[in-house]
C-alpha cells in the first residue's frame, strides 16, 4: 500500500510539474487529451487531491497509469510542443475513430511522434510509410501488409481494398483501430490510390481512423488539387471526408523548446546560441547535438584506453 500511495504521490507531482501555469510545457486539458482521461482528474491531482471530494473514494489507479506513461517518457525523449500536439490529436482520433490530417514542417518530429504513438498504443495502431516510387497498387499492397494483412499475390486494388476493410472492421471487435499513413505527400501523384482511401473511409465510416500525416504544405496541396475545375476530379469528395480539423505542427515552437532540449543533452549555456544558430528545425538540433553526444563518448573511450594503455606501460618498464 506504501508503494501505491508512493506511485499517486509521484504522478500527481509530475502533473502539477507539467501543467503549472508559468513554467509547464502542457495544459490540463491537452494532458487529458493525450492520457485519455477526463480532464477534472488531472485538475484534481494538480492540486494534490486524489478523491472523489463527495465520498473520499480514490480515484482509479488506471488514470494514475494513462497520465504516468505520458509523463514519464523514454531517457531519449523531450516532450516538445510538436509532440504533445501531435500524440493530443492521433490519441482523439484513435479514441474517436475520426479521420484527417496532421500536417506540418518537415524536421518538426511527426514521424517520431508516430512511432513512440504506435508504442503506446499499438493495439489497432498501424503505420504505413508513403514512398514517392510506389504505385497505386503498391501502395494498397504496403497498407495491407502494414495492417498485418497478407497482400494476394494477384488482384485489383478494389479487392485488396475490400478484404483490407474486413480485416480492419474484425479487429474493432478488440481495439480502437487507427490507420495511419505517413509522407503521404509522397503518394502517387494520380489520384487512383485517394480513389481507394476514400473507398476505404465509405466502407468503415466512425468504425476506424484514418490519418494522412504529411510534409512540405501538404494539406495545402490537396485543397488545391480538391479546387481544380475538372470533371473527372474525385479530390473535392475525398478532401471533403478528411479536411475537418486538421492538425498543424511546426518548427515555429523551436526556441521555446530549445532550453529544454539543452538541458536534457547537458550543454552549458555558453553554448547554446551557436548551435541554436545553425538549426532551423527540430531534427536538425537533435541531429547536431545527438553527433555531439556521440562524438563525445568516442572521445571518452579513446582517452580511457590511451590511460590503459599508458599504465601497461609504466607496469613494463
Amino acid at each position: 500500500m506504501e508503494q501505491t500511495n508512493e506511485f499517486y504521490a509521484k504522478v500527481a507531482k509530475l502533473v502539477a510539474q507539467a501543467t503549472d501555469k508559468e513554467t509547464g510545457k502542457i495544459t490540463q486539458q491537452r494532458l487529458a487529451d493525450v492520457a485519455g482521461v477526463n480532464a477534472s482528474y488531472v485538475s484534481q491531482l494538480a492540486r494534490g487531491i486524489h478523491s472523489y471530494g463527495n465520498t473520499g473514494k480514490p480515484f482509479p489507479l488506471k488514470v494514475y497509469q494513462a497520465l504516468n506513461r505520458v509523463l514519464t517518457v523514454r531517457e531519449d525523449l523531450v516532450l516538445t510542443q510538436p509532440y504533445l500536439d501531435a500524440m493530443a490529436w492521433l490519441k482523439l482520433a484513435k479514441s474517436g475513430k475520426t479521420c484527417g490530417i496532421l500536417t506540418g514542417d518537415a524536421g518538426s518530429g511527426k514521424s517520431n511522434a508516430l512511432a513512440e504513438f504506435q508504442k503506446r498504443y499499438p493495439g489497432g495502431t498501424f503505420i504505413y510509410k508513403a514512398a514517392r516510387d510506389m504505385n497505386a497498387l503498391q501502395t494498397v499492397k504496403g497498407i495491407c501488409d502494414a495492417c498485418g494483412l497478407q497482400p494476394p499475390a494477384f488482384g485489383n486494388r478494389g479487392q485488396m481494398r475490400v478484404r483490407l476493410t474486413n480485416h480492419l472492421l474484425n479487429l474493432t471487435k478488440r481495439y480502437d483501430v487507427i490507420l495511419i499513413i505517413d509522407e503521404a505527400e509522397n503518394l502517387s501523384k494520380g489520384q487512383f490510390i485517394y480513389d481507394t482511401l476514400k473507398a476505404l473511409y465509405d466502407s468503415t465510416e466512425d468504425r476506424i481512423s484514418i490519418v494522412l500525416v504529411g510534409a512540405n504544405h501538404y494539406y495545402q496541396h490537396l485543397q488545391l488539387l480538391a479546387d481544380r475545375v475538372d470533371a473527372k476530379n474525385t479530390m473535392p469528395q475525398f478532401f471533403s471526408r478528411f479536411k475537418s480539423s486538421p492538425c498543424f505542427v511546426g518548427n515555429d515552437t523551436l526556441r521555446d523548446d530549445a532550453a529544454d532540449i539543452f538541458e536534457h543533452f547537458g550543454i552549458a549555456e555558453g553554448e547554446r546560441d551557436a548551435i541554436l544558430a545553425d538549426c532551423d528545425t527540430y531534427r536538425d538540433l537533435f541531429k547536431t547535438l545527438r553527433k555531439r553526444e556521440k562524438d563525445a563518448k568516442v572521445l571518452a573511450k579513446s582517452e580511457r584506453k590511451a590511460e590503459k594503455d599508458a599504465r601497461k606501460e609504466v607496469v613494463g618498464a
